[in-house]
């Protein structure tokens, strides 16, 4: 494996995944404390109350926002259709290692994010038994 595979292929997915998997907790707990803020904060019928909605409801649009930008770039990360780039016409001509990691690149592209969570332990599981240099924690 060269190293610019290495770096696109093993340590360039398991960068997006913990990127996204970053950004859907924090974008999740953003939503979670907006609705607490509208349950815990919320003063009816005073002007600001209405202020207290208004900001617990664009605590949960800034969180779903955050979500959907880290769906959106693990999204762009698998769709590239990278053993085209290199020349390749199919898997065949690709190691098998890459053979693998574009296995689970496919799951977490036909998944949802269940499938990219457990990705980021394929892609440690694979890396150890094929030798590869280990990820960060």
């Amino acid at each position: 494996m060269t190293d610019a595979e290495m770096e696109y292929y093993y340590r360039g997915l398991y960068a997006v995944l913990r990127r996204y998997r970053t950004m859907t907790v924090l974008g999740w707990g953003l939503v979670v404390a907006g609705f607490a803020s509208i349950v815990l904060g919320w003063r009816y019928g005073t002007p600001h109350g209405l202020m207290d909605m208004l900001l617990s409801g664009l605590t949960i649009a800034a969180g779903v926002a955050v979500v959907y930008q880290g769906v959106v770039t693990l999204e762009s990360y698998v769709r590239v259709p990278v053993l085209s780039l290199q020349g390749k016409s199919s898997e065949d001509e690709a190691l098998p290692v890459v053979r693998e990691i574009l296995e689970i690149i496919r799951e977490i592209d036909t998944g949802g994010w269940q499938e990219a969570y457990l990705a980021i332990r394929k892609l440690r599981d694979l890396g150890a038994a094929y030798g590869l240099p280990s990820l960060p924690v």
